[in-house]
């Protein structure tokens, strides 16, 4: 176990034995998933929140040196699909894509322009007639 992760452990067992409730949630979360949580999906016209996911259908592919596009630490990865699964809960866009060996696949890119522009006209539209 790495010391951050020692440190880690240490902190979130003094701060559930003192009933330290949002000292835990700050510790269990990264910075990103607190402000969606809070943010975006927490706000009472939730219904204006777009999610666009990418998904890499082979990320054992990925080489170490481009790890920044794959979680690579077990709790972190896991704590990543948690909020991706709770994630869904909103107007969820996902696209799939490859390492190819050089690089990601960016195919799918062109259809998620298309989706940005088409979801962001829509979302313009509704609101322009409320």
């Amino acid at each position: 176990m790495s010391k951050e992760q020692s440190l880690r452990t240490a902190l979130l067992a003094a701060g559930t034995g003192l009933g330290m409730g949002d000292l835990v949630t700050q510790l269990e979360t990264s910075a990103t998933e607190q402000e969606i949580r809070r943010g975006i999906l927490d706000v009472a016209q939730s219904d204006h929140v777009l999610i666009y996911m990418r998904r890499i259908r082979n990320p054992e592919a990925v080489p170490p040196d481009h790890s920044y596009w794959v979680e690579r630490d077990a709790g972190n990865r896991a704590r990543l699909e948690a909020l991706k699964a709770w994630l869904t809960r909103g107007q969820v866009r996902t696209y799939e894509t490859e390492w190819t060996g050089r690089a990601l696949n960016a195919a799918y890119l062109d259809q998620f322009c298309d989706d940005v522009c088409s979801d962001l006209a829509r979302l313009i539209r509704e609101k322009a007639g409320d």
